[in-house]
C-alpha cells in the first residue's frame, strides 16, 4: 500500500545524502549507511511501535533467527568510530527525557557502567539535566546548553 510512497522517499534521502556527501572539500564516507538505516529502521519497529520481532523480521525479509544475529552483532558505537557521548546525547535530543533504565535498554551494546559513569560526567558539567534516584532516575538534554558545547561524533 504504502511502498510506492517509501520507495520514493528513499530516493530522494538517498540523493540527499550523496548531495551533503560531496558539499566538502573531501567526499565524506558512506560504507556505514546501510547497516545505520537498517539499525534505525528496525529498532523504530521494535522500540517505538512495539511491534515483534517476528513481524520486524518479516517486513525486513529476514528470519527471525537471521534478525536477531543481526542486531546482536552490530558494534558498539564507539567502535563505530563515534562516541558513546554523541550517541547518548542525540538519543536524548531525539527522543526526549528518558530514565536511566531506558537509556541503558536503548544503547544496550555499551556497558552499563560506562553508560553510568558518562551520564553522570554529563549531568555535573551542566550538558544534561537529571531528578530521581537510581534506574528511575530522568535524565534529558539541558535546553539552555550553547551548541558549542554539545558533545561532538
Amino acid at each position: 500500500m504504502y511502498e510506492p510512497l517509501i520507495d520514493a522517499l528513499v530516493q530522494k534521502t538517498a540523493g540527499l545524502v550523496a548531495d551533503l556527501a560531496t558539499m566538502g572539500p573531501t567526499t565524506s564516507r558512506l560504507a556505514h549507511l546501510p547497516d545505520l538505516f537498517f539499525e534505525a529502521i528496525a529498532d523504530r519497529l521494535i522500540d517505538k511501535h512495539d511491534k515483534s520481532r517476528r513481524v520486524v523480521a518479516e517486513a525486513l525479509g529476514l528470519s527471525v533467527r537471521a534478525l536477531q544475529r543481526r542486531l546482536a552483532d552490530r558494534p558498539s558505537s564507539s567502535e563505530r568510530g563515534g562516541t558513546i557521548e554523541a550517541r547518548l546525547y542525540d538519543l536524548l535530543s531525539a527522543e526526549g527525557p528518558l530514565t536511566r533504565t531506558e537509556i541503558e535498554q536503548r544503547l544496550a551494546r555499551e556497558d552499563p557502567e560506562i553508560l553510568r559513569s558518562i551520564l553522570r560526567d554529563l549531568d555535573r558539567s551542566g550538558v544534561l539535566l537529571s531528578g530521581g534516584r537510581g534506574g528511575r532516575r530522568i535524565f534529558q538534554v539541558n535546553p539552555r546548553l550553547p551548541v558549542a558545547e554539545q558533545p561532538a561524533a
